[in-house]
């Protein structure tokens, strides 16, 4: 919940957030969350982490591309949950890193 701060921010999230928004207002919401939000540390090598653990576990395959392969990436490294509505990445991510919700 964000009122109890248990959501935390990857930028890779937001930056995909951003690439889509329609006004001016939209990104401004967008940027205000991303500046009050706390943030998952970005690892320095998040995204070679992420390549690698999506080319063993077949991601691409499963229609799981990059970006979500780093959310993926980082729920294992921070050992936090994840929480989506999208069906080919909800199979993609690991039993212990679902969120109660998608259930």
């Amino acid at each position: 919940m964000l009122t109890k701060m248990d959501i935390m921010a990857v930028e890779v999230v937001f930056g995909e957030l951003l690439q889509g928004v329609k006004n001016k207002r939209e990104e401004e919401i967008i940027l205000d969350y991303w500046k009050h939000l706390p943030k998952i540390d970005n690892d320095t090598e998040i995204i070679i982490s992420a390549g690698i653990y999506s080319h063993k576990n077949k991601l691409i395959d499963k229609g799981v591309g990059l970006i979500d392969s780093i959310i993926i990436m980082h729920g294992i490294k921070t050992n936090s949950k994840i929480w989506t509505l999208d069906t080919n990445f909800f199979k993609a991510i690991p039993s212990e890193l679902i969120y109660p919700a998608n259930i």
